[in-house]
């Protein structure tokens, strides 16, 4: 409908200044929003998932608290920052973090979710990611009362046009 407007679609899970980067708008997952920027929600608050193979429960057992969870094998997601992504979990209603130990870490869920079908661990991901998988045994859902939604996707620019460029 607009062939006048070129678009420059770039995937890159940093958080990174769009100002400086000379980019319009940005989608980033939470709530991080740098000093002047404008955000408006593009997306529910997605359901999290703790999963693991069949194959890896029969060699490991299956973890029946959040306490367990440190006797296995988790699959860490690194940012590219060089933080990991802390599970955030809940127990007894009350949130809690959960940092990820194990032999693995890795840049995406897809390559968690792998790994997990391959049955080198545990890990967190988006349900909406593994719902086949669940569905067809190749993954295992464990401890579901003790996720907690991550945040919705939102949009951010820094212009006082809202919503922003992204939200149309």
């Amino acid at each position: 409908m607009y062939p006048d407007i070129r678009l420059i679609l770039i995937n890159d899970e940093g958080l990174n200044d769009i100002i400086s980067e000379h980019f319009d708008a940005g989608v980033r997952w939470g709530n991080t929003l740098a000093e002047g920027m404008i955000a408006v929600r593009i997306s529910g608050d997605e359901e999290m998932a703790l999963i693991g193979s069949p194959q890896y429960f029969n060699q490991s057992g299956v973890p029946k608290t959040i306490e367990e969870l440190a006797q296995h094998s988790c699959l860490a997601y690194q940012f590219q920052t060089g933080g990991v992504y802390e599970w955030d979990l809940q127990q007894n209603g009350k949130p809690m973090k959960f940092t990820p130990q194990g032999q693995w870490t890795f840049g995406s869920d897809d390559s968690i979710i792998d790994a997990a079908k391959r049955g080198l661990g545990l890990g967190y991901v988006p349900l909406g990611l593994v719902r086949q998988e669940i569905a067809a045994g190749e993954l295992v859902r464990v401890l579901k009362d003790a996720s907690i939604p991550s945040p919705a996707f939102i949009c951010i620019t820094r212009t006082a046009t809202f919503p922003p460029p992204c939200a149309a």
